[in-house]
């Protein structure tokens, strides 16, 4: 910015600031100098002198039309990069979608929200690809190269089940690069109906045996060639053979160009689209179940049933991280005789979006109709980091029928200011913010969220943002499996940032209130990690001694992701 450095009243520049949200609407990446331009404006003053705050906030407040016109920038360029992109697709006849490096998807035409999205399968990864396929599929969608893919011409095919139907579908990956320098590819698919015709059509066209008909539908169906071989007692030598046959007889040079004309002749013989069963029940491949609920609003909404289906029930909420959980997660459900059921939020796997207004009282009543239109009888609500405080809200409403309400990662209300100063540089930040000046939230969450979603680099870069003053979840995300675990969460969390907001913005607020109010009626069991670093294990411990009907367990050797870490020790807390 041009001209003479002007500061406020307490010596900061506030044109730092302005600079950098403008940088930041127009490259994402660039979110950490907003951060550091943020926290010497309005997070260190804040932090270092309470008398301070009234002043900075005001100054904070001058700069909101800032943020908006930002926020504003930034939303017409996704529109502008969302708009040509789906153009591309929406009039395609056969299901069409875009995923990002991680295989979500991130746009869609009509045929795929019937076919997949409505039975709760949102990434690629969700089909039933043999374990061939999907390390071939991974390692195209994060090819390093893969940012420049404009540049590149290839294409992947590869073929699949339909997780629900069983349906054989072949996909046809490209990449391709947004206006916004985000990762993403496009995936045509359709069904797959290996018939007589298809046969015919391959014999009577290239003069093919009835056994290399039987070789190239077993490449179709996704089998490597060892496979094959096995299938069908022949040396991995004599199939290689055979292929090389099949091509002499096309004219074609590999096995990629064989299954794009077989894939393009069974598209020209079958050209429907694959279809699902309705929705009301499924099973994921992870082999959690998937319900629907029509609710007597009129809304639909979506839950995830998990572990032990005659067991003990349990509803748990966890509004800001994946409801379908990880094996270890399920398993120790299991073995605890839970059956918990785990609604979708708003807008995701089925479940309806909330119309704008009252986010948190539109999901307690739309939580409330799921609670009283289940046969189970639920006496025990559980609530996962922010969703402990959706679990007390809900618990209010339902009145005696819960007994029970379990807090995992909650933490302790935030009363006052000072425990918020006290806590890590990060964690300060978006908790104080979100306390004193909530406006300005969407925006730096938004420029994450765009940054973890265009690459690898991206992902790994949000994740250790996230945890880089928590030295024992920091270290814990090294280890593949809890990187995969962080990195889904996250992922779902920036599928809805303004939820994602909303529920950072209730977290952060003085929520004693309803703890003391439901801890007058039912029993509250806080479960903690004494290595979290967001909230101290000592608060939770001393909600114990301060109110009534309220227990405390700490978990040694547990951070941020304590239900991940031990889940067999949750689950029979949560059980007891």
């Amino acid at each position: 910015m041009s001209g003479e450095k002007r500061t406020d009243g307490l010596g900061i520049n506030p044109d730092e600031v302005i600079d950098a949200v403008y940088e930041g609407a127009l490259e994402p990446s660039e979110y950490l100098q907003l951060f550091e331009a943020w926290d010497r404006f309005f997070l260190d003053p804040a932090a270092e002198d309470g008398a301070k705050v009234d002043q900075r906030i005001g100054g904070a407040r001058e700069l909101e039309p800032h943020f908006r016109r930002a926020a504003r920038i930034f939303e017409l360029t996704l529109q502008s990069q969302e708009n040509e992109v789906q153009s591309i697709i929406e009039d395609l006849k056969y299901a069409a979608f875009v995923v990002g490096a991680d295989g979500r998807i991130s746009m869609h035409n009509q045929p795929t929200k019937t076919a997949f999205l409505d039975c709760g399968y949102s990434s690629i990864f969700d089909y039933a690809f043999n374990a061939d396929v999907e390390t071939r599929v991974k390692s195209f969608l994060r090819d390093q190269n893969f940012r420049n893919a404009d540049q590149q011409s290839d294409q992947l095919c590869v073929t699949g089940e339909h997780p629900e139907t069983g349906q054989n579908l072949v996909f046809v990956i490209e990449p391709m690069t947004s206006s916004s320098s985000a990762t993403t590819a496009l995936v045509k698919t359709t069904s797959i109906a290996w018939n007589e015709d298809n046969e015919r059509m391959l014999i009577s066209a290239f003069g093919f045996t009835q056994a290399e008909t039987d070789i190239i539908q077993a490449m179709i169906n996704g089998y490597a060639l060892k496979d094959i071989a096995d299938q069908r007692g022949r040396s991995l030598s004599t199939i290689r053979t055979q292929i090389k046959m099949i091509l002499q007889k096309t004219g074609l040079g590999s096995q990629k160009e064989l299954l794009r004309l077989v894939t393009s002749i069974c598209f020209i013989l079958d050209e429907r689209t694959p279809t699902a069963s309705a929705v009301a029940r499924g099973t994921d491949r992870q082999g959690s179940r998937i319900e629907t609920l029509r609710l007597p609003n009129g809304r639909s909404i979506s839950y995830v049933i998990t572990g032990a289906e005659n067991g003990q029930p349990v509803l748990v909420l966890q509004p800001t991280t994946r409801p379908d959980f990880t094996s270890r997660v399920r398993d120790a459900f299991l073995q605890a005789n839970l059956c918990v059921i785990s609604p979708i939020r708003p807008g995701s796997w089925g479940t309806d979006p909330l119309p704008k207004g009252r986010l948190r009282d539109d999901l307690i009543d739309d939580y409330a109709a799921l609670v009283e239109a289940l046969d189970h009888k639920i006496e025990c609500i559980a609530g996962y980091c922010s969703g402990g405080l959706y679990a007390l809200a809900l618990a209010q409403k339902l009145g005696p029928r819960i007994k029970r309400v379990v807090l995992i990662d909650t933490g302790a209300p935030l009363e006052k200011i000072s425990k918020i100063r006290a806590m890590p540089r990060t964690e300060r930040r978006t908790f104080l913010t979100a306390r004193l000046f909530p406006s300005v939230l969407l925006v730096p969450h938004r420029l994450i969220a765009s940054d973890f979603h265009r690459s690898p680099k991206g992902e790994r870069k949000t994740v250790e943002y996230f945890y880089a003053d928590s030295p024992h979840d920091r270290a814990l995300i090294d280890v593949p499996e809890f990187y995969q675990i962080t990195r889904d969460n996250i992922a779902y969390c920036f599928e809805n940032v303004p939820q994602l907001v909303s529920a950072v913005v209730m977290w952060a607020q003085d929520w004693s209130a309803d703890l003391e109010a439901a801890a007058s009626t039912m029993d509250l069991h806080f479960i903690h990690g004494d290595r979290n670093m967001l909230f101290t294990a000592s608060d939770v411990e001393a909600l114990s001694t301060r109110y009534q009907n309220v227990r405390a367990s700490i978990i040694e050797n547990a951070g941020q992701t304590l239900l991940y870490e031990h889940p067999d020790r949750v689950a029979a807390l949560i059980a007891e």
